[in-house]
């Protein structure tokens, strides 16, 4: 299929359909710009399936009753490459494609032939990829992330509602915050510096004022990334976090979501089911897992989404769904009993490695840290980071101590990851629970964090996006999907039906189609902004 050129105001949202390649073997190819010979077969394989189907449905074409798609067969094969169709030509065929911009469109003969190549490259990919599908047992994941395609394009097309008078007001609030915590900055320096530039940073804070860096980037050059400045735990480092904090709110939020908002106020963010190597998807224009929950910015951002008048937004998310997964996969006695129970496992966690019936907020807090940081590998120098970016006065000593009582507390945890990481020793790849892959050689710490965590991680978003799919078929007409952020789930509806709606989603939530050893549990509230919950 070939549109619009992307570019200005023209998106993978509104572009136009131009022309229609189609392959029915790798000799008899077809392009068609007259409309009238637009034919969809009833079976297709295109690359990119959402972005195709897509432009079928726009267009008014028939779409086809069954489809497969090489972009997602390429995505769960292999991860770690490229997935683009002139990469994968040259990689499993052997061809040497010519790019888009390598092709005059005027030309109309070079066109046409341009993209029945593109439809011929399809066809040949899918006959190799449909084979390792089956090789590498990927069909089940391979028909999730087919399947949840219609589920993203309604909740892309029905949007989510926007108070613009908010979203200005928060704007002039961020503007004026950016500019007061500039002043902030330059006032601790001593002067006015570049707080924006990455090189202006290094070399104030590292050659002129000695602060010892503490954390090099993945080239080995000192780093000035927001870990590296809560390391140095110092006001001037603080501030410049501060800073950054309004400066990201500016450019990615406040700026940005009022050229994203349709005639009604409401955007249709672009997302992407297999935007993350662990299954999670991602959103673009505007990116909404970026929008956080937890500081009081975004809880601002957030309030900025509204359900309409006489409508009602249902905001439900997994409580602690990776901790349960890690439960499930470690079959760990106290984790497992603790959940069954209902217990708050993190004031469960605090009271056995602090040996105390009673604790305070704060060993709350370490324990809270560790239970999450344990599915990402957290090391006893990163606990003691994050703890002093909290301002917990605490030393590496006791980190190590809390670590180390962690897993002699949850012994089934350590069993876990050890099993984990002889897998993807021996073998190269592990698997969340649908059979989705992640290929690493294990050669590195750093790697078998990656492989601890995708395992968790990965099993939380099949469960995740099973649910998106069952609230689909399952929800009543007129409640509608408007929104997912990793493990959290957002649906619009009429203030009448609002209290059943609730129900229904936490039913199918709580149910999925895993057989786990704990039962997965959801936070839900029916609310009229997005921050409420």
């Amino acid at each position: 299929m070939e549109t619009t050129e992307f570019g200005g105001n023209i998106t993978s949202r509104n572009a136009k359909m131009e022309g229609l390649a189609l392959a029915y073997s790798k000799d008899l190819t077809e392009y068609h710009t007259d409309p009238s010979k637009w034919i969809i077969p009833e079976y297709i394989v295109a690359h990119h399936a959402k972005f195709d189907l897509l432009k079928l449905k726009q267009t008014g074409l028939n779409l086809p009753i069954k489809f497969e798609d090489t972009l997602i067969a390429a995505h769960l094969i292999d991860e770690n490459d490229g997935h683009g169709l002139k990469h994968l030509a040259r990689k499993y065929l052997g061809v040497q494609p010519k790019n888009y911009k390598e092709v005059d469109r005027t030309d109309v003969e070079a066109f046409s032939e341009y993209a029945k190549t593109d439809a011929k490259y399809t066809y040949l990919l899918w006959t190799k990829f449909q084979k390792e599908l089956k090789s590498q047992d990927l069909n089940r994941v391979y028909e999730l992330e087919k399947k949840i395609i219609p589920v993203f394009h309604d909740m892309e097309d029905y949007g989510m509602m926007v108070d613009l008078q908010s979203l200005e007001e928060l704007g002039k609030y961020v503007s004026e915050q950016r500019l007061e915590k500039q002043r902030k900055v330059w006032e601790l320096a001593g002067e006015e510096i570049f707080i924006d530039s990455t090189k202006v940073l290094k070399e104030f804070l590292y050659d002129r004022l000695k602060f010892r860096c503490k954390k090099l980037t993945k080239k080995g050059n000192l780093s000035t990334d927001n870990e590296a400045l809560l390391a140095l735990n110092h006001p001037l480092a603080n501030a410049i976090l501060d800073y950054r904090e309004f400066t990201k709110m500016e450019n990615s939020f406040t700026n940005k979501l009022p050229l994203h908002l349709d005639e009604n106020n409401r955007i249709h963010t672009d997302y992407n089911p297999l935007g993350t190597v662990t299954g999670r998807c991602s959103s673009r224009s505007p990116n909404l897992q970026q929008t956080s929950s937890h500081s009081e910015l975004g809880k601002k951002l957030r309030s900025c989404f509204v359900a309409p008048e006489g409508k009602k937004l249902i905001v439900a998310d997994f409580s602690m769904q990776e901790l349960r997964v890690l439960a499930h996969y470690s079959n760990d006695p106290l984790l497992l009993n603790s959940f069954k129970r209902g217990d708050d496992l993190h004031e469960t966690t605090a009271k056995l490695i602090f040996n105390r019936s009673k604790i305070s907020k704060e060993e709350r807090f370490i324990s809270k840290l560790i239970n999450f940081g344990v599915i990402y590998g957290i090391s006893p120098d990163g606990l003691h980071k994050r703890l002093q970016g909290e301002k917990v006065k605490i030393s590496i000593y006791d980190c190590i101590n809390f670590i180390n009582r962690y897993f002699n507390t949850y012994k089934k945890v350590k069993d876990f990851l050890d099993t984990v990481s002889t897998a993807v020793r021996s073998r190269g790849y592990v698997r969340s629970i649908t059979g989705r892959r992640r290929h690493l050689t294990g050669e590195t710490k750093r790697e078998l964090r990656q492989a601890a965590n995708f395992t968790i991680q990965g099993t939380s978003a099949d469960i995740t996006k099973i649910s998106l799919l069952n609230l689909h078929k399952e929800l009543p007409k007129d409640a509608h999907l408007i929104g997912v952020v990793h493990d959290e789930v957002i649906i619009e509806c009429s203030e009448e039906m609002a209290e059943s709606v609730k129900t229904l989603t936490i039913e199918i939530m709580e149910n999925n189609d895993f057989d786990l050893r704990v039962p997965m549990k959801v936070d839900i509230k029916v609310v009229d902004n997005w921050s409420e919950k």
